[in-house]
């Protein structure tokens, strides 16, 4: 087995976290937004969507990436996870935000071809984080288990 270098390691930890934060201040700026132009907080039109995917996808984004390092999870694995998480995330987020400033609704719209394809890779994305939600969970649980057991069974002193 290869060992990644550090700089591989940092970047892939850099990417998910500039994502996350990228996703903020997408939030941050479509709050701005509201209170400048103004608009319903609900409904199928309304800034709040952007402002609510931004804050909650780069909130689990962060949260995301701090607890993969924390796993004992091979290179690869935190690679795959955390870009298809980090991926899905922006996709989802950009794409509602699209759908705001068209003045469309974003989900079940399939007013024109335009839409229709919007919708559903709006369904793709939420598809890739279900899941990314059960096969991370699998794979943590997993992780712990291992860990637990090596230190239980006196291969590892705990500490």
């Amino acid at each position: 087995m290869t060992t990644a270098s550090p700089v591989r390691l940092r970047s892939a930890r850099q990417i998910p976290v500039g994502a996350g934060l990228l996703l903020l201040a997408s939030a941050a700026f479509h709050t701005v937004v509201l209170v400048l132009v103004g608009g319903p907080w609900d409904g199928p039109v309304s800034w709040r969507k952007p402002i609510t995917f931004g804050l909650s996808f780069g909130i689990s984004v962060l949260t995301i990436t701090w607890i993969c390092r924390l796993l004992p999870l091979a290179t690869r694995t935190r690679t795959l996870l955390l870009g298809a998480f980090t991926a899905a995330s922006l996709l989802e987020t950009s794409l509602i935000t699209l759908q705001a400033w068209r003045g469309v609704p974003s989900h079940f719209n399939t007013e024109t071809t335009f839409d229709t394809v919007v919708a559903r890779a709006l369904t793709a994305g939420g598809i890739t984080l279900i899941a990314f939600a059960n096969t991370g969970r699998q794979v943590a649980r997993l992780s712990v288990d291992s860990t637990y057991r090596r230190i239980h069974v006196g291969q590892e002193q705990p500490g």
